[in-house]
């Protein structure tokens, strides 16, 4: 009876940690290095952000700085707003968070304005030792993204919200940005990042021309692998599935 007892225990343990640390069924697990989300994990001071649970197991926890946690917003699903310059989450550095060789990153957001939702930089985000989230531009890589005087990648859209992915591969040269699964644009002839210390800011552009995100972010997922096609598909329905889009 005691051995059932505890083989009982040993399952129920096993499920609780595969739900905290991955929760769903998500691909290529050994490149997974950041997995943040508004809906679990997240510890306030009223309504303000203090931390957030990295889910990909590798540490790399969030701390916020006038962040708010806003709950049942999308689908049911909580959300993480920026309200401006001094509005944003920090990661501290970690190498596999630098786009050297190969990088995806996926995040459901909104916004009304500012030109970056993430960027691992201190300071100018656009340098061959940087690499930034942008609605505009897309993934930008060591000084190259998608020219946004063609039109804009994503639109100002406070409660609209969209699933960006972006897949850099260092061995083609590529960086591939897709909207709600949709191919937007191909950035050829992109360089490695050249490797930096700084931190991961989450809606800062730590640049004196601002440029701050105002706006939500549900979820923020990073690989340090560059996924193929049926693995970022994989991450793309998970998303979509989860916050109606």
């Amino acid at each position: 009876m005691r051995k059932l007892w505890l083989l009982a225990i040993g399952v129920l343990m096993l499920i609780f940690i595969q739900d905290v640390t991955f929760g769903v069924d998500l691909p290529a697990k050994d490149g997974l290095q950041l997995w943040l989300r508004a809906d679990d994990g997240v510890r306030t001071a009223g309504q303000f952000v203090e931390s957030m649970v990295d889910h990909s197991g590798q540490g790399n926890n969030a701390t916020g700085s006038e962040t708010l946690l806003i709950e049942n917003v999308l689908n049911s699903h909580s959300v993480i707003r920026f309200t401006g310059p001094d509005s944003f989450l920090i990661v501290p550095h970690n190498t596999r968070l630098n786009a050297d060789s190969a990088f995806s990153i996926f995040v459901v957001f909104s916004y009304q304005t500012g030109f970056r939702v993430a960027q691992k930089k201190d300071g100018h985000g656009a340098g061959e030792d940087a690499w930034f989230l942008s609605p505009q531009q897309g993934l930008g890589v060591s000084g190259k993204w998608y020219d946004d005087k063609q039109g804009w990648l994503f639109s100002p859209s406070i409660g609209d919200y969209s699933l960006m992915s972006s897949v850099f591969n260092g061995h083609k040269g590529t960086i591939s940005t897709f909207g709600n699964g949709r191919l937007l644009a191909v950035v050829d002839g992109v360089e490695p990042q050249k490797p930096n210390e700084d931190a991961l800011y989450i809606g800062r552009r730590n640049h004196s021309s601002g440029g701050n995100l105002v706006g939500e972010i549900a979820e923020i997922i990073i690989y340090s692998t560059a996924l193929s096609e049926t693995e970022r598909t994989v991450v793309e329905e998970y998303l979509m599935d989860k916050y109606g889009l």
